[in-house]
């Protein structure tokens, strides 16, 4: 910044022979333009700090209450399976939280927030692809303005999601071939074509989902806590 300044002074100091004292004042509002602009940037980075923090208090007070009241999922910890991707166990851990959380508050299964997450992006919280979708959930700008969320937020992506998802299970009544149809090719596609749109990438990106959905169920019965992916009712 400073070297911008010095080049910007030069310049005018050739090109407008100012003297030294209005050279000075121009230097001073320039100073004070810089310093204005740094102090909006920390503004608008505390708002969304605080913002966060406001999130996470009613997240969890909503939490707090569904425990109360016997309604908070004994959700499994898949930090361990998500780190085999990331190779971060912290990040990892970070991650299965925030699945965790937000599955219990859209009622979504944590197992296919997990499964769409994988299939989308490996869990990479930066992966963006050539249409433009963000984030471990791969949500556009578009359907993140409609849902409410920051894409580049690790926390909104996840929520949003998950927030996705709870729309199209309402949407499609819970048959998840049509989820996962309006969540790779949009809600639009899946009515045009009054069901699964012919594409393959789509039809590829249900087969793959459901693939892991049948994995995770796999090593939830190795513990005994199986869940029937066939019954639209566990989603």
């Amino acid at each position: 910044m400073k070297k911008i300044i010095f080049m910007f002074l030069t310049t005018i100091t050739f090109c407008s022979g100012l003297s030294n004292e209005e050279l000075k004042d121009l230097a001073q509002t320039i100073s004070e333009v810089v310093k204005e602009e740094k102090l909006e940037s920390l503004n608008k980075q505390q708002n969304q700090e605080n913002q966060d923090v406001r999130e996470i208090k009613e997240l969890l007070q909503i939490l707090i209450d569904k425990k109360d009241k016997d309604l908070l999922n004994d959700d499994k910890d898949y930090s361990s399976y998500i780190d085999y991707y990331l190779n971060n166990m912290e990040l990892s851990k970070e991650i299965d939280k925030y699945i965790t959380a937000y599955s219990n508050l859209y009622g979504v299964k944590k197992e296919l927030i997990i499964a769409v997450a994988q299939a989308e992006s490996n869990f990479f919280p930066n992966a963006k692809n050539k249409k433009g979708a963000i984030g471990i959930m791969q949500l556009t700008e578009e359907t993140a303005k409609l849902l409410d969320v920051d894409v580049n937020s690790l926390s909104q992506n996840i929520k949003g999601g998950a927030k996705h998802l709870q729309n199209l299970i309402l949407l499609y009544q819970n048959n998840l071939d049509l989820v996962l149809a309006g969540y790779n090719a949009g809600t639009k596609a899946v009515e045009k074509y009054g069901g699964i749109p012919p594409y393959d990438e789509t039809i590829d990106y249900i087969k793959r989902v459901k693939n892991i959905l049948s994995k995770l169920e796999k090593d939830q019965a190795v513990n005994n806590e199986s869940i029937d992916f066939n019954n639209n009712n566990d989603f």
